[in-house]
């Protein structure tokens, strides 16, 4: 991946969720994602640009948040949220967890100096905070409506042919005249004009 300072600019990856959620129609988290990835990208320009004591702009601290911003601007796209997404983002917010724990990594040498490590993993703690906070939870609301939608619909559905079928039971039960047949009570699925009881008509 060819790093250029274009990449730590907000602009470029704005334009991304621009031409991506244009096609997709309303997506669910464009505001949170665009949030996130100017927090990344602030980080990056002042670790990479001499503003923080950092690193290069192909180095490994860059190019690991430059995969989650493509991940993000992926979620940014989503419309339909489903159980996948949600653990997608508990997976991403997991990986910032493993990866700032010290007990994983050494972190002066991922990170170089003292300051250094601090700032990564000020910008870990933020990142994997409105992951928390902001995001997940409005993926979850609208998981939540989705399902409530689907087994409402999934009950008006059932109702409706539950509905024809007496209707159709009680026509074809009524469309009989002769109210001195025997006939019984018999099921819906049975197809047959019931028989072997006595029916008093009025």
């Amino acid at each position: 991946l060819r790093m250029t300072s274009q990449r730590f600019a907000v602009e470029y990856w704005f334009d991304l969720i621009k031409r991506n959620t244009h096609t997709t129609g309303h997506a669910v988290v464009t505001t949170e994602v665009k949030d996130l990835i100017s927090i990344i990208c602030d980080y990056q320009s002042k670790r990479t640009y001499g503003v923080l004591i950092g690193g290069k702009e192909g180095d490994p601290i860059n190019l690991m948040w430059e995969e989650f911003k493509n991940f993000l601007v992926l979620l940014a796209a989503v419309t339909h949220v489903t159980l996948s997404t949600i653990k997608s983002v508990q997976q991403r917010v997991h990986y910032i967890e493993v990866l700032g724990d010290e007990k994983y990594f050494d972190m002066k040498s991922i990170f170089g100096a003292d300051s250094a490590k601090n700032n990564s993993l000020l910008t870990m703690e933020r990142v994997r905070k409105d992951l928390i906070i902001r995001v997940l939870p409005v993926l979850q609301r609208e998981y939540n409506t989705i399902c409530v939608r689907n087994k409402l619909e999934q009950l008006i559905n059932s109702c409706k042919t539950t509905i024809a079928d007496l209707i159709k039971y009680g026509l074809h039960i009524y469309s009989d005249y002769d109210y001195q047949r025997e006939f019984h009570f018999g099921t819906l699925s049975e197809g047959a004009a019931p028989y072997h009881a006595t029916y008093v008509g009025r």
